[in-house]
């Protein structure tokens, strides 16, 4: 027994307690973010129950938080290489940008991020949403594949409480009467974490083969453009309008 609690212990310490905080995760699926390198033993599992310890939110905090989440837009596809400066500066041609908070990925082989960005107003939410739905999202002069969408309340890991409960994870024996439900919702949550990945993974090669078929296009165009540009300047325009007796002048 006490080396059951030693282990429980020490895996506790090892976990970041940062991870614990993040209330839209399942615990199972902080388990295999936090320590993907453990080899867990049968008889230890995670789970995870509420218990009346935190002292819910004040109406008056959960309205303010409301009213933030209403003025909040949710941005994906966004590049790692994109900065706070980065997203203000585009931004801030259209509305005034309060806050920028980065969703990290939890897919090793993901390069996309997302973002939650607070307006000035909800108004200039609504506008943005629309503005990057109907038109390319422009950073440095290059349109960007980003998508819009107005933000929700469960995007927000910092959203008050309204109910006295707190997230307490601990191991759990096989004795335990809900030692099943523990190892359903991990095989579940891995379950749901390689399709993600998957479907991540296609998604991303789906757009490269875009991205190449745009280039080629692209390299086309600008090919014609300089053939029309390198006729004008030798004087084949006007050639060929003397040969067929129409006037190329205009060009």
């Amino acid at each position: 027994m006490n080396d059951y609690f030693d282990a429980e212990q020490k895996a506790l310490r090892t976990v970041s307690p940062s991870l614990f905080r993040r209330r839209t995760l399942p615990a199972a699926r902080l388990l295999s973010l936090a320590i993907p390198q453990w080899n867990l033993h049968n008889f230890l599992f995670f789970y995870y129950s509420q218990i009346n310890l935190m002292e819910p939110s004040s109406e008056e905090e959960y309205e303010t938080f409301i009213e933030k989440v209403e003025r909040t837009i949710y941005l994906d596809n966004i590049s790692n290489q994109v900065t706070e400066a980065v997203l203000k500066t585009a931004l801030d041609q259209f509305a005034t940008v309060k806050n920028v908070q980065f969703i990290p990925t939890y897919f090793n082989s993901c390069t996309i991020y997302a973002a939650l960005v607070e307006m000035e107003t909800a108004k200039q939410a609504q506008e943005i949403v629309k503005e990057i739905s109907d038109s390319p999202f422009m950073i440095s002069g290059m349109p960007r594949p980003v998508r819009a969408q107005k933000a929700k309340i469960e995007m927000f890991d910092d959203r008050p409480k309204m109910r006295r409960e707190k997230i307490v994870c601990y191991w759990m024996d096989p004795s335990h009467p809900n030692f099943d439900v523990a190892k359903k919702l991990k095989n579940l949550t891995k379950k749901h974490a390689v399709e993600a990945s998957f479907l991540m993974e296609k998604q991303m090669e789906e757009e490269e083969k875009l991205h190449n078929q745009q280039e080629v296009s692209l390299k086309a165009n600008f090919k014609k453009y300089e053939l029309i540009d390198s006729a004008q300047g030798d004087g084949t325009f006007r050639r060929l309008g003397a040969r067929y007796g129409s006037s190329y002048n205009d060009f």
